[in-house]
């Protein structure tokens, strides 16, 4: 892949989270090397059929994307089963029509035309959405404050894994102007943030019982003032990985027979089932969760 495609170049210059400029930077060699073009090929291509009436030339490179998810859908691991899964292709799918948007080249679908067939696997959904009692079990195993805050932040907050891991101390306001500690004791915190992933504002609270485990974690820390609020003992910045296999540690432990099941993300499903059984609003649980509101 040519990185001084000025195409190329224009699309990651656009895009803002560094996870998708990686994803992307991953995936999109593969579709390249499926259809034998470059980038500048492909748009000066894509420009050209724009300007015809054959629906045939016109709809090109929109066809080219679903015969490229027929042949994701092909592709095998080395014990012959299907290699990708329905959210891997879809991510590839993504990539590409991300690739034609920001080059001013949207591609449209009829609906159901990027469909993706499920695999065997995923026919039938096995899924663990953890239980407010088996997140409690939970919480009492993890092994240090920093850890249980952590799983507070996913279960209680309904935050996703990479909003926790992208979280700063100055974006809970817990000090004073002399630098002091300002929160008063069992007192919820409310934050309002714009998601990593989707830029819809997530308006949510922090529990106290996190706020307290976040306390002693920062004093074991000699009360930072600014910078990431979850990181290693190498006071590097936590990864969505880092917490997920954090988290999983305990869960083969005290859950042996649904560790494999175990998904960090799930923790936010959890949250949204407890939003469902407190009778809460639409309107308020999209706004607890960052979901787009259905009507202003």
């Amino acid at each position: 892949m040519n990185k001084m495609d000025s195409y190329l170049k224009n699309w990651f210059d656009q895009l803002k989270a560094p996870r998708t400029l990686k994803n992307y930077k991953r995936q999109f060699p593969v579709f390249l090397e499926w259809i034998k073009k470059t980038p500048t090929e492909i748009i000066e291509s894509r420009f050209e059929h724009l300007t015809t009436k054959d629906l045939s030339k016109r709809r090109y490179w929109e066809i080219q994307l679903v015969k490229f998810t027929r042949y994701l859908e092909t592709l095998k691991d080395d014990k012959g089963k299907r290699k990708l899964g329905i959210w891997a292709v879809r991510s590839y799918q993504k990539c590409v029509q991300s690739f034609f948007s920001h080059n001013g080249s949207r591609l449209i679908f009829t609906r159901n035309e990027l469909a993706i067939e499920p695999s065997e696997r995923e026919k039938i959904i096995k899924e663990w959405i953890p239980l407010n009692e088996e997140c409690r079990v939970l919480y009492r195993a993890c092994r240090s404050a920093r850890d249980r805050s952590v799983l507070l932040c996913l279960y209680q907050s309904g935050f996703s894994p990479v909003d926790v891991s992208n979280l700063k101390i100055e974006n809970l306001d817990l000090y004073d102007q002399n630098g002091n500690w300002r929160k008063a004791p069992f007192k919820d915190v409310y934050i309002a943030k714009l998601r990593e992933k989707s830029n819809i504002l997530q308006q949510t609270a922090i529990s106290r019982e996190a706020i307290e485990d976040i306390r002693i974690m920062l004093q074991n820390r000699g009360f930072p003032k600014q910078g990431y609020l979850f990181v290693s003992h190498k006071n590097e910045q936590f990864t969505p990985r880092f917490i997920n296999d954090m988290l999983k540690a305990t869960v083969k432990k005290h859950f042996p027979e649904k560790a494999k099941l175990w998904k960090t993300k799930n923790l936010r499903d959890s949250f949204m089932n407890g939003c469902l059984q407190a009778n809460i609003t639409q309107e308020l649980k999209d706004a607890l969760v960052g979901h787009q509101r259905q009507s202003a």
